[in-house]
């Protein structure tokens, strides 16, 4: 049964250097300390981060005691208090998220740009997580390279893990600023049980140099 889940952020969220004792194989990259552990005992989004002017990404934590399968991300935005736009496609992965552990969630919001002072809304749609429809697959391997990252997918399901697989995820400067994001469609059509396939994916339209980068890689049961 599907739940959902509202939070309010403003952009640019504040960024904390918090470091994390598990690291969830689901995600990855170097950048996990960056990512801030959040205030309450929910599925929370714990930071915003706008890079281009027709979407967002937000970072969401599971501080519940349980693991979530995260479905759809949602956003609106207000403007001095009115309502001004609305995101309502999203890529977000991992789709597992572990208890304590975070999602990257991409909301494409369109027109019109968004602007500085924008607040958001965002709509969490999760459930307890299932093996029919969105699947992760672990990330192996994964360093700068390119002009982007490169690494290596694996498929620990006992099952085929089916395309489009989708990569989504954030670039850090040595500081822990975000400086660009990932979005790219990664693999092929299917990656069968206990197979690895290479990947590269590129800064979503940026150049800027980047020291550290979290990424997840999700897939479909069918």
């Amino acid at each position: 049964m599907n739940r959902r889940t509202f939070f309010k952020a403003m952009v640019g969220g504040a960024l904390l250097a918090l470091p994390k004792s598990v690291m969830a194989q689901s995600i990855g990259g170097e950048g996990h300390e960056f990512v801030p552990e959040g205030t309450t005992d929910e599925l929370e989004v714990v930071s915003v981060h706008v890079i281009h002017s027709d979407s967002l990404v937000a970072l969401i934590r599971n501080n519940t005691k349980e693991a979530v399968g995260i479905r759809s991300v949602k956003a609106i935005a207000r403007q001095d208090g009115e309502l001004v736009a609305l995101g309502d496609i999203s890529d977000v992965g991992p789709y597992r998220v572990e208890a304590g552990e975070f999602a990257i969630a991409r909301v494409y919001i369109g027109e019109p740009s968004i602007e500085d002072d924008w607040e958001f809304e965002f709509d969490i749609e999760h459930e307890e997580p299932e093996e029919d429809g969105p699947i992760d697959v672990e990330i192996i391997e994964a360093s700068i390279g390119g002009e982007g990252v490169l690494g290596v997918m694996k498929n620990t399901h006992d099952f085929s893990v089916f395309g489009p697989f989708t990569l989504v995820g954030l670039a850090f400067d040595a500081k822990g600023d975000v400086v660009s994001d990932f979005i790219e469609y990664v693999g092929g059509n299917e990656l069968k049980s206990g197979d690895t396939e290479v990947f590269e994916a590129n800064l979503n339209g940026s150049e800027e140099p980047f020291v550290s980068f979290i990424i997840a890689i999700t897939g479909y049961t069918y």
